[in-house]
């Protein structure tokens, strides 16, 4: 349904090259020893041109036109990829990571193969069609740890932009509205910290922006970027939050604890409910004041009342005070713009785990779909209708789906039981019919 509506509201011509002979594409030659089918791209390509005349298709032999990737160079487009374009821009969808996925069991004796075709297709028409899509910029100038491929490829396909920035040699891009520093291992200097100060009470960008800052247990004391957290009321502590309830734990471990959404801070107009959330190795975020001047301090999210904290101090034997921390908070200030008012916000998460792929694009857990809301929070863009569901769906599903201890025990009733005791039931209705002649 999502796709339907993004297919329809595309205005502009748009084309959907598909890099692969069409006759490779259409009888499933390309990719068939990973379990692909990898005709469904053709096919749904195809009813996407023939319901909007906006929007064609191509194929792309690279073979035969081989010059077609130089104008892509740092795309490295390969064989099977979808290239998405209008003339606003474009968007690179990969055979192997964004069209298809594959997992594996855990001893690798098995794989299974999912399709994101549908909404892979319908996020990149969303995005190379949109006006104009807020900036989110991560640092990489600080060696940080946190692995935000995945983030980046949930904003990248709910129409946000991307880029990569070094605060040590270089200016924030122009309109970016979210900062990203995932766990730096390095502090900051002062001129990195007045780009942060600038960047917030920047006067001149008539819209909502915000730093992000996750963090890690063993993340090393930063002095500067730690005293202009204060400024914002919110500080952290180098411990872990852990949790005593196995019923607030992943797997029973227990630095994997669940944490709880809070009501202070509405994300959405439509009030959802987010499913568990799961927030691991997650150091406690302290909120100093709960509001100073125009600043207003907001807990996220909230371990349960049976967690507790352990540090480098902590000994065996020991018995934790127990506890709610916030694994995750923000500090909002308002920021006029010309006759205009704006928000800046600082967030600060606990976890940096949580935004790992097997968590971040978990159905199980409500990460994805929080983290997604609160990044369109953090921008001012939550009433902005881009977000489109990917819902993965096995490709080759098996016919039989019993283990091999439930076939045995239905063959066993059929065979040993239930057919001979229709013969049995049959011979006794026989023999009394002929009795009775």
């Amino acid at each position: 349904e999502d796709a339907v509506k993004v297919v329809d509201s595309v205005k502009s011509p748009t084309t959907i090259y598909i890099l692969a002979p069409k006759e490779s594409v259409m009888n499933d030659s390309l990719f068939s020893s990973y379990g692909i089918q990898y005709s469904q791209v053709g096919n749904l390509c195809a009813k996407i041109a023939e319901r909007n005349s906006k929007i064609k298709v191509e194929y792309v032999d690279l073979d035969k036109k081989p010059t077609f990737v130089n104008d892509y160079k740092n795309d490295n487009l390969t064989v099977g990829d979808v290239l998405v374009k209008s003339d606003k821009r474009y968007r690179v969808l990969s055979a192997t990571t964004d069209l298809f996925t594959t997992q594996y069991s855990s001893d690798y004796s098995s794989q299974q193969t999912y399709s994101n075709v549908n909404g892979a297709l319908a996020s990149a028409l969303n995005a190379v069609n949109s006006d104009e899509l807020p900036i989110v910029a991560f640092d990489t100038g600080h060696n940080e740890k946190a692995d935000m491929s995945s983030y980046k490829k949930l904003l990248g396909n709910n129409s946000f932009d991307t880029k990569d920035v070094n605060l040590l040699t270089e200016d924030i891009p122009e309109k970016t509205q979210m900062l990203v520093l995932g766990y730096p291992t390095t502090d900051y200097t002062k001129e990195e910290i007045e780009k942060l100060d600038k960047f917030l009470s920047d006067t001149s960008l008539a819209a909502d922006r915000s730093l992000m800052i996750t963090f890690y247990p063993s993340q090393i004391d930063m002095p500067n970027l730690s005293n202009f957290l204060k400024e914002w009321g919110i500080g952290y502590s180098q411990a872990a939050v852990l949790e005593s309830n196995t019923q607030k734990t992943y797997m029973n471990n227990q630095s994997y604890i669940l944490s709880d959404v809070q009501s202070s801070l509405q994300l959405n107009s439509d009030n959802t409910q987010y499913s568990l959330m799961l927030t691991p190795q997650s150091v406690p975020i302290n909120l100093l004041y709960s509001s100073k001047g125009s600043r207003a301090t907001y807990s996220l999210l909230k371990s349960s009342e049976t967690s507790y904290l352990v540090d480098n101090n902590t000994k065996e034997g020991d018995n934790p005070e127990k506890a709610s921390y916030n694994t995750a908070a923000l500090s909002q200030d308002t920021i006029k713009s010309g006759d205009k008012s704006y928000h800046a916000n600082i967030i600060a998460i606990g976890s940096s785990l949580m935004f790992y792929d097997e968590i971040l694009n978990a159905s199980t857990f409500g990460d994805g779909k929080y983290m997604l809301d609160l990044s369109k929070y953090a921008t001012g863009t939550t009433n902005a209708k881009s977000d489109v569901s990917i819902l993965p769906t096995e490709t080759n599903v098996a016919d039989i789906t019993l283990s091999a201890g439930q076939s045995n025990l239905i063959g066993a009733g059929v065979f040993m039981i239930l057919i001979p005791l229709a013969i049995a039931v049959s011979g006794f209705i026989v023999y009394r019919r002929r009795r009775d002649l």
